[in-house]
């Protein structure tokens, strides 16, 4: 193995041992922070990151029992698209979208949109661009003017 491969090798097998020690440190948060919703997607992230497909199905179970986030569905439609539980993935990214939607309704036009473009940019062609559509709609409700829509119109082209 050449110098340049065992630099390579040495910089994966930190990154690996890195994610290791976060996944670790977030175990024992956890322990003292058992319903933190941010701290449970968090580990299922890290757990999805290793390969951990069951701890991680549990810990972004978990995160959506304790609270239901557009990001921890879409996390566990990942998940489950990666798996090729194709029923389970759809499932979550319209939870998602349904839960990105409602930010709309609660005027939270950024995060609605944040959310939205991310769904999108996720898979375009999903249930008929039904994130296009929904941040079109929004767009024009609010107006050309709103800067939510300038930007949002930005990030969509």
């Amino acid at each position: 193995m050449g110098t340049e491969d065992k630099g390579r090798l040495e910089q994966y097998l930190t990154s690996v041992r890195e994610v290791e020690l976060r996944t670790e440190r977030a175990e024992k948060w956890l322990k003292s922070h058992p319903r933190d919703s941010a701290l449970l997607l968090t580990l299922g992230r890290l757990c999805a990151e290793q390969e951990l497909w069951g701890k991680a199905q549990s810990y972004l179970d978990a995160s959506v029992a304790v609270e239901p986030t557009w990001s921890a569905h879409l996390a566990l439609a990942e998940l489950h698209d990666g798996l090729g539980h194709a029923d389970a993935a759809r499932r979550h990214t319209r939870e998602s979208l349904d839960l990105a939607v409602a930010l709309f309704a609660a005027g939270q036009q950024e995060d609605a949109v944040g959310e939205l473009l991310e769904l999108y940019r996720r898979d375009r062609k999903w249930s008929d661009e039904a994130a296009r559509k929904q941040l079109v709609q929004g767009f024009d409700a609010w107006g050309g003017a709103d800067p939510a829509t300038i930007e949002g119109r930005k990030k969509l082209s």
